[in-house]
């Protein structure tokens, strides 16, 4: 779902998303948050990027599929910088395989996408969430150290630390990791994606995975609930979708109405 911004009138969905049947009983999942004024290009082509290298990468589930992921990443972030999308825009992104077999998942993500798995059986809170690269502790310190600047500000209605280049309102990320974006690069922001092998599913459970447009206005546990009530509800046919629309929907409500302040691009799968 596009968002709106009060001083861009004209405003691109900057989320993309993926979801791609690498071989029977093996799927291949992402959504990417772009930033920055090509971030629309960004996340699409980062969308195209993990499409293709994904398809022969992480096609065999085994020993290297961590290594497969972060070399994902790697051709990602290469393949922004050749197109020249890779300056002063950029994106987040969380990409997940799973494993229908063995009733896994394996993970790897930066920034403040993130994916949940929760079981669509009974109420409980999830068995597993990525946590979100923010700008605190470790990370700003090294971008503090590499002449960044931190401080607490409020864009678009959502207050956090964020990353600036020196003496200026720009990046203004709240993430101290993403794709592209080699300004802020050079005071910090690193590309290196954390990543998660083997995580269970549980009994009937369901995986969330959705840009920072959802997780910035509802908890986990909110996610996970309209994802369990929307699963219960659409058993026949449908499951999927109705699980990504119901935390689409719960997400907007929680925005302003569009002309009343910025609401960001909303995406689940």
């Amino acid at each position: 779902m596009a968002g709106w911004k009060k001083k861009v009138p004209c405003w691109l969905n900057q989320d993309s998303h993926l979801i791609l049947s690498l071989c029977p009983g093996r799927l291949l999942m992402g959504v990417f948050d772009g930033h920055g004024r090509q971030g629309h290009l960004v996340a699409e082509r980062v969308r195209g990027l993990f499409a293709h290298f994904g398809a022969t990468l992480l096609k065999e589930p085994g020993s290297q599929a961590g290594e497969a992921l972060r070399r994902c990443f790697a051709l990602a972030q290469e393949g922004l910088v050749a197109a020249g999308l890779a300056e002063s825009s950029g994106a987040t992104a969380v990409v997940a395989t799973i494993d229908v077999a063995t009733g896994t998942v394996d993970v790897a993500h930066l920034g403040n996408s993130r994916l949940l798995v929760c079981s669509g059986m009974a109420e409980s809170d999830p068995t597993f969430t990525t946590g979100d690269h923010a700008v605190e502790g470790d990370a700003e310190r090294r971008i503090l150290d590499s002449g960044g600047e931190v401080h607490e500000a409020t864009i678009s209605g959502v207050t956090a630390r964020r990353l600036f280049l020196p003496g200026q309102s720009e990046p203004g990320l709240s993430t101290a990791r993403a794709l592209g974006n080699l300004q802020a690069r050079s005071v910090g922001l690193s590309d290196e994606p954390s990543i998660h092998l083997g995580v269970r599913l549980p009994p009937g459970g369901i995986i969330v995975l959705a840009s920072a447009g959802v997780w910035d206005k509802v908890s986990d546990g909110e996610v996970a609930e309209a994802a369990r009530r929307a699963a219960a509800a659409n058993r026949r046919e449908g499951t999927a979708k109705a699980v990504a629309s119901a935390v689409v929907k719960k997400a907007r409500s929680r925005w302003p109405e569009e002309g009343n302040g910025d609401v960001d691009d909303i995406t689940s799968v």
